[in-house]
């Protein structure tokens, strides 16, 4: 029997841009942009520039590959070899569910305590955690609700409140502060590492992919242009988004000490902004985000398990069970420990991520595996003296260009690629 194709509407679009767009925006999306905005100051368009690089542009080039393979995390290193594929695979959801996983139900409780006036008990938080995390582990469950759910009810009243925020803060009267930054480029380029989001759209590429294509109205070629289209979309909202936060932390953050940290710093901008309410408005903003993102990650990761290893449905369900009750045993230890240990993790891993993303994109002639191989070993190479630096270890100074920026990674990742498809041309040329 021949099931009826439907035509990809406008109305389609949206409600899966803004399910793609709640995945994406989480804790970190919330609370890094007003503090960078803070110290940013009357640089914040720099800073907003170098930080929508690496959290919009580089995630929305890895929706695209995602939607150009059509399949899982594990094709996604697959030109490499298939060890690589997997050991990506397994490091690509082992990082996205070890810190930014346990940092959304963090940062909720941080928020609604900071809003809160009065004495909250102990046991107060571990009660959070756990409804928090079997709320996420029911919708996890029934997965072929979750587009509907967060694109159709949840995103819109998220996103209203958000602008809301920000065009209050556009047009508030206020005076903006010297940037305490020397690279504003740079820092904006290194506190969108923290958002995740280069390393989650390849499983947030895989999730809506995978949710669209238990549609069965929709075919491959549909599935692949709606994934594309509300990439885009979802790119849109991120950089109004992010651009809104940071100059609302550089205009309004300097009513407040530079010591504060990014969840107090936010609740207060927000009071500042939107009177008493807005900590409420907030609370609920900050809420949905982050429930989404958990929904979005933990059913990537519970499907990836499931394929390597050949499970059934059960496998699905058990993995799901398990990232959440190690979510709630991690989300005590609190949002600025959390950020402070995965930092160094993400300079070892981004720009592999970052170069794969890109030689995907590549046609062909110009991306072969040997390609993949030689680029990728030469920018994880190259990003070790980054990593070490990190945890305070300075060898030797690094000779590549760009160090400061934290990208001395970039040339020789370049020079790779120019040199390894020059030498194939040249083969090539010679045997005929």
């Amino acid at each position: 029997m021949n099931i009826m194709k439907k035509k990809i509407t406008l109305l389609r679009v949206i409600v899966t841009s803004f399910a793609m767009f709640s995945i994406f925006f989480g804790a970190g999306n919330f609370i890094l942009p007003p503090r960078l905005g803070q110290q940013a100051g009357d640089h914040w368009l720099l800073v907003a520039i170098g930080f929508c690089l690496s959290a919009v542009l580089i995630p929305i080039a890895g929706i695209l590959v995602q939607a150009r393979l059509q399949g899982s995390v594990l094709d996604f290193g697959k030109k490499v070899s298939p060890i690589v594929a997997l050991i990506l695979g397994c490091l690509l959801y082992g990082m996205c569910l070890a810190f930014p996983m346990p940092r959304t139900a963090s940062v909720s409780y941080e928020m609604v305590s900071a809003s809160f006036t009065g004495t909250i008990p102990a046991w107060a938080k571990y009660f959070f955690y756990i409804v928090y995390f079997l709320l996420v582990g029911y919708l996890c469950y029934q997965r072929n609700k979750v587009l509907d759910v967060l694109g159709k009810y949840l995103t819109p009243i998220m996103v209203g409140i958000i602008f809301l925020l920000i065009l209050k803060a556009i047009f508030s009267i206020s005076d903006i502060e010297i940037s305490s930054f020397q690279k504003p480029l740079a820092e904006g380029l290194k506190e969108g590492y923290q958002t995740y989001d280069a390393m989650s759209s390849i499983i947030i590429g895989g999730v809506i992919s995978a949710s669209l294509f238990m549609d069965n109205s929709l075919d491959k070629s549909q599935v692949k242009r709606l994934t594309i289209y509300s990439g885009i979309g979802s790119g849109i909202l991120l950089f109004i988004t992010y651009t809104g936060f940071i100059y609302a932390g550089a205009s309004q953050g300097g009513y407040f000490p530079a010591i504060v940290e990014r969840v107090p710093l936010l609740v207060a901008i927000t009071k500042h902004v939107l009177g008493g309410v807005g900590g409420l408005l907030l609370s609920i903003a900050m809420g949905i985000s982050c429930f989404t993102t958990a929904v979005g990650i933990i059913t990537g990761g519970a499907d990836f398990f499931k394929e390597i290893t050949k499970g059934d449905e059960r496998t699905y369900r058990i993995f799901v069970t398990i990232l959440c009750v190690y979510c709630v045993i991690v989300a005590p230890y609190g949002v600025e420990y959390i950020i402070k240990i995965a930092y160094p993790v993400l300079v070892l891993f981004y720009p592999v991520v970052i170069v794969l993303v890109f030689l995907h994109l590549l046609p062909s002639y110009l991306a072969s595996k040997t390609v993949f191989k030689v680029v990728s070993l030469v920018t994880f190479v190259t990003t070790i003296p980054l990593f070490l630096e990190q945890l305070g270890y300075h060898f030797f100074e690094v000779p590549f260009p760009l160090h400061e920026y934290g990208v001395s990674w970039l040339f020789p990742a370049f020079w790779a690629w120019i040199t390894t498809v020059l030498i194939e041309k040249t083969i090539v040329k010679s045997k005929k």
